[in-house]
C-alpha cells in the first residue's frame, strides 16, 4: 500500500489547517518549517498533538532549520546541535518521530574528503 504524505509549508496555522487537510482526505503531513515547533509554548504543542490525534492525521516528519554539523567553526556547530536538541524535545511532545536535517556543507575539499571517508 502506498501512502502519500502532504508537504505542509509550516507557515500557516497548523491547527486552523486541520479542517482543510481533513476535507481533502489527508492522513499524514510533513512540515517543511520547524519554526512553529521551536517557538510555540509547550502547552500549545500538546494541544496541537491532541487536535491531530483526534482527527486521525499524523505529523509524519518535520524539517529542521539549516545549520551545520560538519563545519570547522565550533560555535556554528554547537549552536546547530543546541537547536536540534531543542527541536527533538519539542517534536517528542507532539508525537513526531522523524526529524529531517542536513549535515551542512564543508569549507574545503580536504575537509570534505575526511568527513565522507
Amino acid at each position: 500500500m502506498i501512502q502519500l504524505v502532504v508537504c505542509h509549508p509550516g507557515k500557516l496555522d497548523l491547527t486552523k489547517d486541520v479542517s482543510i487537510l481533513l476535507k481533502n482526505g489527508v492522513k499524514m503531513v510533513t512540515i517543511n518549517n520547524a519554526q512553529f515547533f521551536l517557538y510555540t509554548c509547550e502547552k500549545r504543542l500538546l494541544r496541537t498533538r491532541r487536535t491531530f490525534e483526534n482527527v486521525g492525521i499524523q505529523i509524519h516528519s518535520v524539517h529542521a532549520p539549516g545549520g551545520s554539523l560538519i563545519t570547522l567553526d565550533s560555535k556554528i556547530r554547537e549552536e546547530t546541535i543546541k537547536i536540534y536538541k531543542e527541536l527533538i524535545h519539542r517534536l517528542s511532545l507532539v508525537g513526531v518521530e522523524i526529524m529531517v536535517f542536513h549535515i551542512g556543507s564543508t569549507e574545503d575539499k580536504k575537509h570534505q574528503s575526511s568527513v565522507f571517508l
